[in-house]
């Protein structure tokens, strides 16, 4: 399987600071478990309606019966509260609002408890398995869920084979309006929301699902009114996170895997500078992206205007270091094949060497017969001499 991750291009070439629009780059990015999440919703939403009435029933190890929504017990579900009928279950892409507890296995506490959230399904804004889950429950059901923390989300310092439990309660399900259409502060806190989660799939290693995650935020930035200044800091907020996010992907694969990624980040650090030319990590994360794509010119170049900028930044001096560094072993190695390339011209191939040495041989040879046969004609013409004389 693979995730698609979408990484954002500019529209227009004409940019200021708070007029960006967006079109979809497409990158594709090795990623078999996160993809299951999409596919599994649907088959979740049908599992667990069969479930509801026929029961596909396993005994959980608290002695408790729990609904096997997809028959490999990677989702348990157990009703604790009845809802308001099958009919009033949240659909993708509507605004949900949900109270719910945490509870890892390992640990006595919860992570949280009757915390309340409000989120858009299938937009991976809290959980991927809460995508999954909440579609699967009726408005005012109250529900509890078990799920192997490894199968789903990567959590934070949970422990190896831990289980999560998530107690949740559906309060709200409506349709959740375009983001042309929110009020300002509506669609700031959306798209501030959509960061949040995007720096905590950072945090837990999941590059790939943070790519998706800001990219969706600065899709719905780019609706914003061009005055709207906490939405043109955010914007700005995200472009760098992004950024990281794909050289994080990049710097996990392999040549030439990695060059359109490489590729996709310094497009997105482009945007950043573009809007803040003094955006150190912008250009940062710039000459690095210009570092794996082997534009080491152009990474020294970055660097050097950032310490224009700063220059007492010990990270963008040490990068410095080493890219200039980098760049003379590039160079030294260049020049040292240009050598060896052209010291080659001047030399022959083991076939013109035999072919000389036998023409060599040859003229040896057709010498050494002449030689003799002058021999022969001198040593007759004495022996012709000497018998004249006895005469």
């Amino acid at each position: 399987s693979l995730r698609v991750c979408v990484c954002v291009a500019f529209r227009n070439k004409k940019v200021n600071k708070f007029s960006i629009r967006f079109a979809p780059v497409v990158t594709v990015v090795s990623r078999a478990r996160t993809m299951a999440v999409p596919n599994a919703a649907a088959d979740a939403r049908e599992a667990g309606t069969s479930t509801s009435t026929s029961g596909n029933i396993v005994d959980g190890d608290d002695g408790n019966e729990w609904q096997d929504v997809l028959g490999s017990s990677a989702l348990l579900k157990q009703i604790i509260t009845e809802g308001d009928g099958e009919a009033t279950r949240p659909l993708e892409g509507q605004e949900v609002v949900v109270t719910a507890t945490m509870q890892l296995s390992s640990e006595p506490e919860p992570r949280f408890e009757n915390k309340r959230f409000t989120l858009r399904l299938g937009e991976r804004e809290v959980f991927n398995v809460w995508d999954m889950a909440i579609p699967l429950m009726e408005l005012n059901e109250t529900a509890k869920f078990k799920v192997p923390t490894s199968r789903f989300d990567r959590i934070a310092g949970a422990a190896e084979g831990d289980t999560v439990f998530y107690t949740m309660t559906v309060h709200e399900a409506r349709d959740a309006l375009p983001p042309a259409q929110l009020p300002p502060d509506e669609l700031h806190e959306l798209c501030l929301r959509k960061k949040m989660r995007g720096n905590e799939l950072f945090g837990v290693e999941d590059y790939d699902g943070a790519c998706g995650t800001f990219e969706r935020a600065l899709q719905y930035l780019s609706e914003a009114p061009a005055e709207d200044q906490r939405c043109a800091d955010l914007m700005i907020a995200c472009l760098n996170n992004l950024a990281a996010s794909q050289l994080k992907v990049a710097e996990h694969l392999s040549y030439p895997d990695n060059q359109p990624i490489y590729t996709a980040a310094l497009k997105t650090c482009t945007k950043a500078i573009a809007t803040n030319p003094a955006n150190i990590k912008a250009l940062y994360r710039a000459a690095k992206a210009h570092s794996g794509l082997g534009q080491l010119d152009e990474a020294v170049e970055a660097l050097e205007q950032a310490l224009v900028i700063d220059k007492n930044n010990a990270s963008i001096r040490a990068l410095l270091k080493t890219t200039v560094k980098a760049r003379s072993e590039a160079a030294e190695k260049e020049r040292n094949f240009y050598k060896r390339m052209v010291a080659g011209l001047g030399q022959k191939t083991n076939e013109e060497k035999r072919s000389e040495q036998e023409e060599q041989q040859q003229k040896r040879n057709r010498l050494f017969f002449r030689a003799l046969a002058a021999t022969f004609v001198l040593l007759g013409v004495s022996l012709a001499a000497w018998a004249w004389t006895k005469q």
